[in-house]
Protein backbone atom coordinates (compact mmCIF):
# COMPACT_ATOMS: atom_id res chain seq x y z
CA UNK A 1 0.00 0.00 0.00
CA UNK A 2 2.94 2.34 0.65
CA UNK A 3 4.33 1.61 -2.82
CA UNK A 4 0.89 2.18 -4.36
CA UNK A 5 0.37 5.56 -2.72
CA UNK A 6 3.92 6.73 -3.49
CA UNK A 7 3.49 5.67 -7.11
CA UNK A 8 0.31 7.74 -7.37
CA UNK A 9 2.26 10.78 -6.16
CA UNK A 10 5.20 10.41 -8.55
CA UNK A 11 3.60 9.04 -11.70
CA UNK A 12 2.30 11.05 -14.65
CA UNK A 13 -0.37 8.41 -15.24
CA UNK A 14 -2.17 7.42 -12.00
CA UNK A 15 -4.37 4.88 -13.80
CA UNK A 16 -1.36 2.97 -15.11
CA UNK A 17 0.31 3.05 -11.70
CA UNK A 18 -2.80 1.60 -10.08
CA UNK A 19 -3.08 -1.17 -12.63
CA UNK A 20 0.62 -2.08 -12.46
CA UNK A 21 0.10 -3.22 -8.88
CA UNK A 22 -1.52 -6.20 -10.60
CA UNK A 23 1.80 -7.40 -11.94
CA UNK A 24 1.47 -9.41 -8.72
CA UNK A 25 0.20 -12.58 -10.50
CA UNK A 26 3.26 -12.57 -12.76
CA UNK A 27 5.61 -12.28 -9.79
CA UNK A 28 3.75 -15.08 -8.00
CA UNK A 29 4.21 -17.22 -11.09
CA UNK A 30 7.93 -16.45 -11.39
CA UNK A 31 8.67 -16.84 -7.67
CA UNK A 32 6.59 -20.01 -7.49
CA UNK A 33 8.52 -21.56 -10.36
CA UNK A 34 11.81 -20.55 -8.76
CA UNK A 35 10.71 -22.28 -5.55
CA UNK A 36 9.78 -25.46 -7.41
CA UNK A 37 6.01 -25.07 -7.79
CA UNK A 38 4.45 -26.96 -10.68
CA UNK A 39 2.98 -24.38 -13.05
CA UNK A 40 1.38 -25.60 -16.27
CA UNK A 41 1.93 -23.89 -19.62
CA UNK A 42 -1.75 -23.00 -19.96
CA UNK A 43 -1.86 -21.43 -16.52
CA UNK A 44 1.27 -19.43 -17.28
CA UNK A 45 -0.19 -18.19 -20.57
CA UNK A 46 -3.44 -17.29 -18.80
CA UNK A 47 -1.74 -15.16 -16.15
CA UNK A 48 0.42 -13.38 -18.73
CA UNK A 49 -2.59 -12.80 -20.98
CA UNK A 50 -4.54 -11.39 -18.04
CA UNK A 51 -1.79 -8.91 -17.29
CA UNK A 52 -1.57 -7.90 -20.96
CA UNK A 53 -5.29 -7.21 -20.80
CA UNK A 54 -5.04 -4.79 -17.89
CA UNK A 55 -2.14 -2.97 -19.59
CA UNK A 56 -4.21 -2.64 -22.77
CA UNK A 57 -7.17 -1.38 -20.78
CA UNK A 58 -5.11 1.51 -19.46
CA UNK A 59 -3.88 2.35 -22.93
CA UNK A 60 -0.47 3.60 -21.88
CA UNK A 61 3.09 2.29 -21.58
CA UNK A 62 4.70 5.29 -19.91
CA UNK A 63 7.71 4.38 -17.78
CA UNK A 64 8.62 6.69 -14.90
CA UNK A 65 9.49 6.47 -11.17
CA UNK A 66 5.81 6.24 -10.30
CA UNK A 67 5.18 3.19 -12.45
CA UNK A 68 8.35 1.54 -11.14
CA UNK A 69 7.11 2.04 -7.59
CA UNK A 70 3.82 0.44 -8.59
CA UNK A 71 5.63 -2.61 -9.95
CA UNK A 72 7.57 -2.76 -6.67
CA UNK A 73 4.19 -2.85 -4.93
CA UNK A 74 3.16 -5.81 -7.05
CA UNK A 75 6.39 -7.61 -6.14
CA UNK A 76 5.98 -7.01 -2.39
CA UNK A 77 2.35 -8.18 -2.58
CA UNK A 78 3.45 -11.38 -4.35
CA UNK A 79 6.16 -12.09 -1.75
CA UNK A 80 3.66 -11.64 1.09
CA UNK A 81 1.14 -13.91 -0.61
CA UNK A 82 3.64 -16.72 -1.16
CA UNK A 83 4.98 -16.37 2.38
CA UNK A 84 1.46 -16.71 3.77
CA UNK A 85 0.75 -19.78 1.66
CA UNK A 86 3.96 -21.53 2.73
CA UNK A 87 4.28 -20.48 6.37
CA UNK A 88 0.84 -19.41 7.67
CA UNK A 89 -1.85 -21.41 5.82
CA UNK A 90 -3.43 -22.72 9.04
CA UNK A 91 -3.38 -19.41 10.88
CA UNK A 92 -6.48 -17.62 12.12
CA UNK A 93 -7.37 -15.17 9.33
CA UNK A 94 -9.04 -12.61 11.60
CA UNK A 95 -6.08 -12.53 13.98
CA UNK A 96 -3.65 -12.41 11.07
CA UNK A 97 -5.40 -9.46 9.44
CA UNK A 98 -5.72 -7.64 12.75
CA UNK A 99 -1.98 -8.00 13.35
CA UNK A 100 -1.27 -6.90 9.75
CA UNK A 101 -3.36 -3.76 10.23
CA UNK A 102 -1.62 -2.93 13.51
CA UNK A 103 1.86 -3.47 12.09
CA UNK A 104 1.00 -1.51 8.94
CA UNK A 105 -0.23 1.41 11.03
CA UNK A 106 3.04 1.50 12.97
CA UNK A 107 5.11 1.43 9.78
CA UNK A 108 3.03 3.89 7.76
CA UNK A 109 2.28 6.53 10.43
CA UNK A 110 5.69 8.26 10.12
CA UNK A 111 5.12 8.58 6.36
CA UNK A 112 1.96 10.59 7.00
CA UNK A 113 4.17 13.54 7.91
CA UNK A 114 5.46 13.66 4.31
CA UNK A 115 2.16 14.96 2.95
CA UNK A 116 -0.16 15.44 5.94
CA UNK A 117 -3.77 16.08 4.99
CA UNK A 118 -6.65 15.48 7.39
CA UNK A 119 -10.12 16.95 7.15
CA UNK A 120 -12.18 15.55 10.07
CA UNK A 121 -15.61 16.08 8.54
CA UNK A 122 -18.44 13.58 8.96
CA UNK A 123 -18.26 12.55 5.29
CA UNK A 124 -14.49 12.06 5.39
CA UNK A 125 -14.58 10.02 8.60
CA UNK A 126 -17.47 7.94 7.23
CA UNK A 127 -15.51 7.29 4.04
CA UNK A 128 -12.47 6.22 6.06
CA UNK A 129 -14.54 3.75 8.09
CA UNK A 130 -16.29 2.32 5.01
CA UNK A 131 -13.03 1.89 3.08
CA UNK A 132 -11.34 0.38 6.13
CA UNK A 133 -14.10 -2.17 6.64
CA UNK A 134 -14.54 -3.11 2.96
CA UNK A 135 -11.28 -2.69 1.05
CA UNK A 136 -8.99 -3.38 4.00
CA UNK A 137 -10.59 -5.68 6.59
CA UNK A 138 -13.09 -7.66 4.53
CA UNK A 139 -10.98 -7.53 1.38
CA UNK A 140 -7.87 -9.01 2.99
CA UNK A 141 -9.80 -11.71 4.86
CA UNK A 142 -11.37 -12.80 1.57
CA UNK A 143 -8.01 -12.55 -0.21
CA UNK A 144 -6.14 -14.80 2.22
CA UNK A 145 -9.09 -17.19 2.29
CA UNK A 146 -8.76 -17.47 -1.49
CA UNK A 147 -5.00 -18.02 -1.22
CA UNK A 148 -5.59 -20.76 1.35
CA UNK A 149 -8.22 -22.54 -0.75
CA UNK A 150 -6.97 -21.93 -4.32
CA UNK A 151 -3.24 -21.45 -3.87
CA UNK A 152 -1.29 -18.27 -4.66
CA UNK A 153 -1.20 -18.72 -8.45
CA UNK A 154 -4.93 -19.26 -8.89
CA UNK A 155 -5.81 -16.51 -6.41
CA UNK A 156 -3.30 -14.16 -8.04
CA UNK A 157 -4.74 -14.80 -11.48
CA UNK A 158 -8.23 -13.82 -10.35
CA UNK A 159 -6.94 -10.51 -8.99
CA UNK A 160 -6.64 -9.17 -12.53
CA UNK A 161 -10.44 -9.03 -12.46
CA UNK A 162 -10.18 -5.99 -10.16
CA UNK A 163 -9.59 -3.45 -12.97
CA UNK A 164 -12.43 -5.08 -14.93
CA UNK A 165 -14.72 -4.82 -11.91
CA UNK A 166 -13.70 -1.18 -11.51
CA UNK A 167 -14.91 -0.39 -15.03
CA UNK A 168 -18.21 -2.19 -14.40
CA UNK A 169 -18.83 -0.46 -11.06
CA UNK A 170 -17.85 2.92 -12.52
CA UNK A 171 -20.51 2.43 -15.17
CA UNK A 172 -23.26 1.13 -12.85
CA UNK A 173 -22.64 3.58 -10.00
CA UNK A 174 -21.18 6.66 -11.69
CA UNK A 175 -22.49 6.24 -15.24
CA UNK A 176 -18.97 6.33 -16.70
CA UNK A 177 -18.87 4.42 -20.00
CA UNK A 178 -15.58 2.54 -20.60
CA UNK A 179 -13.67 3.36 -23.76
CA UNK A 180 -13.12 0.88 -26.56
CA UNK A 181 -9.54 0.29 -25.37
CA UNK A 182 -10.72 -0.33 -21.79
CA UNK A 183 -13.38 -2.76 -23.01
CA UNK A 184 -10.84 -4.61 -25.19
CA UNK A 185 -8.33 -4.86 -22.36
CA UNK A 186 -10.99 -6.06 -19.94
CA UNK A 187 -12.03 -8.76 -22.40
CA UNK A 188 -8.43 -9.95 -22.79
CA UNK A 189 -8.04 -10.00 -19.00
CA UNK A 190 -11.18 -12.10 -18.64
CA UNK A 191 -9.92 -14.58 -21.23
CA UNK A 192 -6.60 -14.80 -19.38
CA UNK A 193 -8.29 -15.46 -16.05
CA UNK A 194 -10.55 -18.08 -17.60
CA UNK A 195 -7.57 -19.81 -19.20
CA UNK A 196 -5.55 -19.80 -15.99
CA UNK A 197 -8.48 -21.14 -13.96
CA UNK A 198 -10.13 -23.61 -16.31
CA UNK A 199 -7.66 -24.35 -19.12
CA UNK A 200 -6.08 -27.37 -17.46
CA UNK A 201 -9.47 -28.76 -16.48
CA UNK A 202 -10.76 -28.50 -20.05
CA UNK A 203 -7.69 -30.29 -21.38
CA UNK A 204 -8.10 -33.11 -18.85
CA UNK A 205 -11.83 -33.33 -19.65
CA UNK A 206 -11.18 -33.68 -23.39
CA UNK A 207 -8.57 -36.37 -22.77
CA UNK A 208 -11.08 -38.37 -20.77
Amino acid sequence: MVFLNLSLIFTTNPALASVLIYTQPLFILLIGRALGDNVSTLRSIGVILGFIGIVISVGSTNLNPGTLLAVAGGLSWAIGTIYFRRRLPQGDLLKLNSFMALLSALLVTPLMLVNWVFDPTVSQLTAAVVVGLTAQATGFVLWFSAVKELGPINAGATSVLVPVAAYILSFTILGVVPSAVEALGSGVALVGVGLSQFGDRLVRYRRH
